[in-house]
């Protein structure tokens, strides 16, 4: 199935605004150091975008994008599999968010986790989008 410009587009916008910032400063592997490793989750995950005006998480960048573009990726299979992907791996990483202060080691590194699932998600959306596009 072929897809039309916009979707390529709003792939790669979700690909730059959401999958290169989650693991921007991220190592190859984690951080030995614990308040390191959540310093840097903090960077990329809970202050994914900031701006003078506000700053946004990751799951707040992924559901303003949802909101706008998902639609985009409702009407092919393979597509709407790989943004739901997306999805379930911002969900799961959503409860952490506000604990990151305090969660542990196990729970930082399931957010590491998340993370890479979430940014290679995102490359394999924008792969497969813009592969179909007319």
């Amino acid at each position: 199935m072929t897809v039309d410009l916009r979707a390529s587009s709003a792939s790669l916008r979700l690909k730059h605004d959401l999958g290169k910032y989650v693991r921007l400063s991220a190592p190859d592997a984690p951080e030995a150091d614990v308040e390191e490793l959540r310093r840097r989750l903090v960077s990329d995950l809970a202050e994914t975008r900031r701006t003078p005006e506000a700053t946004r998480s990751a799951a707040e960048l992924f559901d303003a994008w949802n909101a706008d573009e998902g639609p985009l990726f409702e009407e092919d299979e393979v597509l709407r599999s790989l943004r739901e992907e997306i999805s379930e791996a911002i969900e799961a990483m959503r409860p952490l968010l506000p604990r990151l202060g305090s969660a542990s080691r196990e729970e930082l590194l399931r957010l590491d986790a998340l993370s890479r699932a979430v940014a290679s998600g995102c490359a394999a959306l924008h792969r497969e989008t813009a592969r179909r596009v007319v």
